[in-house]
């Protein structure tokens, strides 16, 4: 059982508070933000926006980061997307605009859902390719929607360099370089 010094290490008032502090494995709550993060020693994949990642006073790589990172991702621009916004979440694409993946980790895994009638495509890094109903399609291509408003895709690396789409409900096809 915690006493009452050893839960205040545990509560942080503001964002301040908790990047000042922090050991690997802990948990915290925050009350400006209303949510509790683990502290990450080799957390330098995820991007610090200070509400779902906070840096640390550790520096490096460590971070603070929620235990309830959001679902949705949306995309108004063409883009890069970062390999924190690959663990399962979803990308929103409101129009013709051109989403670029961080490289192919396995294990990442996202879907991405167009709102409009407009086509948008998907573009791997140079080192990766996508493997579209079977085949695999030249390092660096992209896949691109039919233009229908409602496409959903899935996308989730099961290999190294390899985005493999999973699921669509629509055509998706080689959108070249």
């Amino acid at each position: 059982m915690l006493n009452q010094n050893q839960i205040k290490d545990f509560y942080f008032a503001t964002v301040l508070e908790a990047k000042a502090a922090g050991r690997p494995n802990e948990i915290c709550y925050v009350a400006e933000t209303n949510q509790h993060y683990c502290y990450i020693a080799a957390g330098s994949a995820y991007t610090a926006d200070d509400v779902y990642i906070l840096t640390t006073a550790n520096g490096g790589n460590t971070r603070w980061v929620s235990l309830i990172y959001p679902d949705i991702v949306t995309h108004s621009a063409t883009e890069a997307t970062t390999a924190d916004k690959m663990r399962g979440q979803d990308h929103i694409i409101t129009g013709a605009y051109t989403v670029t993946l961080p490289a192919a980790v396995v294990g990442m895994q996202a879907t991405f859902i167009s709102t409009t009638a407009a086509v948008f495509s998907l573009d791997s890094n140079g080192a990766d390719q996508f493997i579209l109903a079977g085949t695999a399609l030249t390092a660096g291509y992209k896949i691109t929607s039919d233009g229908t408003a409602g496409v959903v895709v899935t996308v989730k690396c099961l290999q190294a360099n390899k985005w493999y789409v999973t699921y669509t409900n629509s055509t998706m096809i080689d959108g070249g370089a």
